[in-house]
């Protein structure tokens, strides 16, 4: 479908506005931009490929300073990648079959997870300096703790949360980063290479995500509207991850993302069954 250039506008503006907020805080805006493109009248499994190709700049151009500053961990990293090359196929296949209802309710599940999760950790964060002093040295020695693990089986879960991340991306149009946050969390990384390197492994999954979308399902993206928002994407993303350094309130901001994706899963829930 042709986009007006009304639309055109409106959408690369929320576009800017959702990426740059979700880079300040450390995410990608995926989960966001496809209900905004489904509601703009495109059908589900286009919304999900352009979520996933603009996924791929926004996490791509957070990785580049995130590289620069030594914040990944391929060792990590490599085992994840490697399973979601072989899962992310898998997913695109069943979303060009599964029903678009069916995805879109499996989609708002997911939105209705991570937004319950941030909030979850937001709201039971220590609200005094004191407090995370108090419990720094308990938390660092339960880190290392968690670090006392086996080379092999560090690998063989690398791979299965690299393949539940590939089969998510191909079918919902995912980065998977909700899920392999917490999960180099509890392998002992510090918080910024884990963030770094969750970002460096969501621009694999959603770029193989887009390919396999692109290569096994019947859908066509609209040139113009994609170019204008992969360039909206980059200066978006770039901007938020420069504002990331400085002392902005993330409680505030991830508070802000979670009640958004409430609303949006809140959304998807009343039109599929209304």
């Amino acid at each position: 479908m042709a986009i007006t250039f009304i639309n055109l506008i409106f959408l690369n503006l929320l576009t800017f506005l959702f990426t740059a907020v979700m880079a300040v805080a450390g995410v990608g805006a995926a989960f966001i931009i496809i209900p905004l493109i489904f509601y703009f009248g495109y059908d589900f499994l286009t919304a999900t490929t352009f979520g996933l190709l603009l996924n791929t700049f926004s996490t791509g151009t957070s990785s580049v300073r995130h590289v620069r500053n030594n914040a990944v961990d391929y060792r990590v990293a490599l085992p994840i990648i490697v399973s979601s090359i072989i899962t992310t196929p898998l997913g695109a296949i069943y979303s060009d079959s599964i029903p678009r209802e069916t995805l879109r309710f499996l989609f708002g599940l997911f939105l209705l997870f991570v937004g319950v999760n941030i909030l979850w950790k937001t709201m039971n964060r220590s609200d005094s300096v004191k407090g995370e002093r108090d419990t720094f040295k308990k938390k660092e020695t339960r880190l290392k703790e968690k670090t006392i693990i086996s080379e092999k089986k560090r690998v063989m879960i690398s791979l299965g949360v690299g393949a539940i991340v590939g089969f998510l991306a191909g079918l919902l149009g995912v980065g998977g980063g909700s899920l392999i946050l917490p999960f180099l969390l509890y392998f002992g990384l510090e918080t910024k290479k884990a963030a770094g390197t969750t970002s460096f492994i969501v621009v694999f999954s959603s770029l193989l995500g887009f390919v396999s979308k692109m290569g096994l399902t019947d859908v066509n993206l609209d040139p113009v509207l994609a170019v204008s928002l992969i360039i909206s994407t980059i200066i978006a993303a770039t901007i938020g991850s420069y504002l990331m350094h400085f002392k902005l309130n993330k409680y505030q901001i991830r508070e802000t993302m979670g009640i958004m994706l409430l609303l949006v899963a809140a959304k998807i829930f009343y039109d599929l069954f209304k």
